[in-house]
């Protein structure tokens, strides 16, 4: 009985927002109003439909369709439409918003969903004194705590390293995760595992400190690694997606720290005279230093020259 009592209401409130809908329309066309914005809910009810059709506006009356372009877009929804004017007639207006706590707050009349759940819903991730995150408004809350879980494992004096090298970290649906050292841009696979963003935080670190030129770190990499051949380079087709040349040595962490480039950051190549270019472990640095933030007892005990190397050089920076 309950439930077909709520099957009702729910049907009753849905065809009731769909009547007035119409309603609306027919007052827009009264009044010759030429454009509509949908209007959703500032809350964290709010789907990713709804939010979808406010991101689509401004949109010309003659696309006016109920269930299509106007609301209701699903039962129990909670848009409306208002005309769409310019920002003179709205400056000084503004749009109740609703708290965590239930309790309701005004913003701005001009301010989009996506602008309100960037400021009040993910605030930190886009706050000025860290790393923007281009498209934070329009990823999952799920997503948004990962990001959170990997920056709080951040020391100050690492982020401040980090945000004079990084310009922005954008989630990505295809292709890997990845620096780019000419522009500055993260790219996240959005997708992402535990590790992962600290680990292309290691490349922007890597970057700024230029530590592929650094005789010091230099050191630490090829410590343990003097007898290493292009003998010992390993041809490995099962442990990544595709097949991969690598090393093994009791120093690393993951396979993926024994990772051979094709060429070094300066574009030497991997064999050299019949010598190894260890400089073509592009991972070393970078997988260490996920370890180094994730388990750093695990990089104590494999590699205490690299752990002892990220702590003299960057505790200060």
């Amino acid at each position: 009985m309950g439930s077909n009592r709520s099957a009702t209401w729910r049907l009753v409130l849905t065809e009731s927002a769909a009547f007035a809908s119409s309603a609306q329309y027919d007052s827009y066309k009264e009044l010759d109003v030429e454009f509509f914005d949908v209007l959703v809910t500032l809350d964290e009810k709010t789907c990713e439909t709804c939010s979808g059709h406010e991101r689509a506006g401004p949109l010309p009356i003659s696309e006016y369709s109920v269930g299509v372009t106007a609301p209701p877009f699903h039962p129990w929804c909670r848009c409306t439409t208002i005309p769409h004017f310019n920002d003179e007639f709205t400056a000084d207006e503004q749009r109740a918003a609703r708290g965590k706590d239930g309790k309701t707050y005004y913003v701005p009349g001009n301010m989009t969903y996506d602008e309100w759940k960037s400021k009040f819903v993910y605030g930190n991730i886009n706050n000025a004194s860290f790393i923007h995150v281009k498209n934070a408004s329009v990823i999952s809350k799920d997503i948004i705590e990962k990001l959170n879980q990997e920056f709080k494992l951040m020391p100050e004096s690492h982020k401040n390293i980090i945000k004079s090298t990084v310009r922005e970290i954008e989630l990505i649906t295809s292709g890997n995760s990845r620096f780019n050292r000419k522009t500055g841009v993260l790219y996240l696979d959005k997708d992402f595992i535990e590790g992962e963003l600290i680990h292309e935080f290691g490349h922007a670190i890597e970057t700024r400190l230029d530590l592929y030129h650094n005789e010091e770190f230099l050191k630490v990499l090829n410590n343990r690694l003097e007898d290493i051949t292009p003998f010992d380079i390993i041809d490995d087709e099962d442990s990544f997606i595709i097949p991969v040349q690598r090393l093994e040595s009791d120093k690393f962490i993951s396979e993926y720290q024994g990772f051979l480039y094709e060429t070094d950051i300066d574009g030497n190549e991997r064999i050299n005279d019949f010598s190894l270019n260890t400089k073509c472990l592009g991972e070393y640095f970078s997988e260490g230093y996920r370890v180094y933030l994730t388990n750093p007892e695990l990089l104590k005990s494999k590699d205490i020259d690299l752990y002892n190397f990220i702590n003299k050089k960057l505790v200060n920076k």
